[in-house]
């Protein structure tokens, strides 16, 4: 299908990836993968299903069955990436603890940062606030 192996390799493209990261994250022989973009070979529809979690587009768009996909802007990294393939497998009976846990986390990221800032005495440039004095 040739269709699926240009979309695969434009996605891929699009996100800034070498065909060893793609091989890597989902344990493809390289050759393997290379048939997939090429067209020569199919990847088995689990695989297929993955493909269009990873690249955050449907598989209808992979498949060439659509023209349209609406990429989530706020995923610009292959490390957003993981993290939503990372959840997405995890039993949604753990969702509330796992929220818990990320609140928890960026919680104390946001206190490290305050406490980081305070020692050094004055704040970067970025968390200055500017002042415009009328006299």
């Amino acid at each position: 299908m040739l269709i699926l192996g240009e979309r695969l390799r434009e996605l891929r493209l699009k996100k800034e990836l070498k065909q060893e990261v793609i091989v890597k994250e989902f344990s493809l022989a390289r050759a393997t993968y290379s048939m997939y973009e090429t067209g020569q070979r199919n990847p088995p529809l689990e695989l297929l299903v993955k493909f269009a979690t990873f690249y955050n587009v449907s598989t209808d768009y992979l498949l060439g069955q659509s023209d349209t996909y609406y990429p989530n802007k706020n995923v610009s990294s292959i490390r957003d990436l993981k993290l939503i393939k990372f959840f997405s497998e995890i039993d949604s009976s753990l969702d509330k603890q796992i929220m818990d846990y990320a609140e928890f986390l960026h919680s104390k990221h946001l206190e490290d940062k305050a406490n980081q800032i305070l020692q050094e005495g004055q704040p970067p440039k970025k968390y200055q606030v500017q002042y415009n004095l009328i006299s």
